[in-house]
């Protein structure tokens, strides 16, 4: 999943940035 979107940075930022916001907010809610 990673190597595929290595080729393109900017989808592979946003998708780092939605793990980490996800990894957030799972944190808070538990």
């Amino acid at each position: 999943m990673l190597r595929k979107k290595q080729y393109n940075s900017k989808a592979n930022v946003s998708y780092l940035i939605y793990q980490q916001a996800n990894l957030m907010k799972y944190t808070i809610t538990t």
